[in-house]
């Protein structure tokens, strides 16, 4: 019995481990999405390109921070050019967040760190006037 116990209990943490490894990296990438998602509406919500990616660089970073993700490198990049056409014109704003995380506090060799970039993009309204 003790010999099957010594073989188990380190198999079994183990695999714990890496359960909660899959667990905080497939969160961060949620987190990101979610950052990209408000950023992209944020970004709609504006009446100028340039308060468009402002906002949605300050939005993005905001969600980041409020999920408690920390980027050890960040960009956001915004398409507004719809924002720049007249009223009655429809159009999109897109974002895409970039974010690498570090996870070598993690016991796991070879792990360090892990770029995670998503997109999202948000109508604009056609008949809001623009600036």
């Amino acid at each position: 019995m003790v010999v099957e116990t010594a073989i188990v209990v380190p198999v079994l943490l183990v695999f714990i481990g890496l359960i909660a490894v899959v667990g905080m990296m497939s969160s961060a990438a949620g987190t990101v999405e979610q950052a990209a998602r408000e950023a992209a509406r944020t970004a709609s919500l504006e009446r100028t390109s340039t308060a468009a990616s402002a906002s949605a660089e300050r939005t993005a970073q905001t969600s980041l921070t409020e999920q408690d993700l920390t980027c050890a490198d960040f960009a956001v990049t915004s398409n507004v050019a719809a924002l720049s056409t007249p009223a009655g014109t429809a159009g999109q704003v897109s974002v895409e967040v970039r974010c690498t995380v570090d996870f070598s506090h993690l016991p796991v060799p070879g792990l360090s760190t892990r770029t995670y970039t998503a997109q999202a993009a948000s109508a604009v309204d056609t008949y809001r006037e623009r600036g």
